[in-house]
């Protein structure tokens, strides 16, 4: 008989007698890779809002920086308070897509424009802006400074204004904004002042925390201005409204613009 048999059949025999109880059964383990693979995915936290500044009163703010070029902050609609002007400011802007300029390197210069404006459209005359200048006063012709033939004054810029021939002024009315009580009148471009760096008329300068020589161009349809009293301040505080020729801004000409743009001064507060 074969060897390989033999031992076959010993190994057969011994297990046959053996007598060895059955093996139990261990339920399997879960192995660490496959539990992690189970696990329900983690929750993202969510995205933390960036806080929008307000000022002691809990009112919104929104200041452009005082570095490099002048670049207005985007508004969304609602009510906003000015930062560094005297006397400050609260406003209410309808939607968004309108911006400001409020830099505390011009603490006496503020600018709102509405959607399809923007700076290049105030410095060239054609876009459709609000601008408030906390003290203002006669220009002197193609100088960049105060008139020397006209009181520094809120009733010598009254004046300068409603008698200067190069200019069409209508509507001149008593009027009040924001607690401060003045005049309101519509001017028009007519003449240049015949400066040699272009067609312009010089209007207004300002001085103290304000800073500019403010003018009209024939690329200004018309302008509203209001021209108010501060308490404590000889100076005129002026709202210049501008009417820029050919569509200033989304809302259009004339009366679209200006209906507007009332609204919006309608919504002003000044606070010493």
């Amino acid at each position: 008989m074969p060897r390989i048999w033999s031992v076959f059949a010993a190994a057969l025999l011994v297990a046959a007698c053996s007598g060895a109880p059955a093996s139990t059964q261990v339920p399997p383990t879960t192995s660490p890779s496959t539990a992690a693979a189970t696990a329900p995915p983690a929750t993202a936290a969510p995205p933390t809002a960036t806080p929008i500044p307000t000022n002691a009163a809990g009112v919104r703010t929104c200041v452009s920086s005082s570095q490099g070029p002048e670049i207005p902050c985007a508004l969304t609609a609602g009510t906003w308070a000015t930062e560094f002007q005297v006397p400050a400011l609260t406003y209410t802007v309808p939607s968004e897509g309108w911006s400001s300029l409020n830099r505390q390197a011009s603490p006496g210069n503020f600018h709102l424009f509405p959607p399809g404006s923007s700076m290049a459209g105030f410095e060239t005359g054609s876009g459709d802006v609000i601008t408030v200048i906390s003290s203002g006063v006669p220009a002197g012709t193609c100088t960049g400074a105060p008139s020397t033939k006209f009181p520094g004054t809120y009733d010598g810029l009254l004046k300068f204004l409603t008698t200067n021939a190069h200019v069409t002024v209508s509507g001149v009315k008593d009027a009040s904004v924001g607690g401060l009580r003045g005049k309101v009148l519509n001017v028009a471009y007519a003449e240049s002042d015949g400066c040699v760096d272009g067609a312009y008329v010089d209007l207004y300068v300002g001085v103290g925390r304000s800073h500019g020589q403010f003018s009209i161009p024939p690329a200004t349809a018309s302008m509203r201005l209001f021209i108010l009293h501060v308490a404590g301040n000889d100076k005129a505080l002026v709202i210049e409204i501008d009417d820029g020729k050919g569509g200033g801004s989304d809302y259009g000409d004339g009366d679209a613009w200006y209906t507007v743009a009332q609204s919006v001064v309608d919504t002003f507060v000044f606070t010493p």
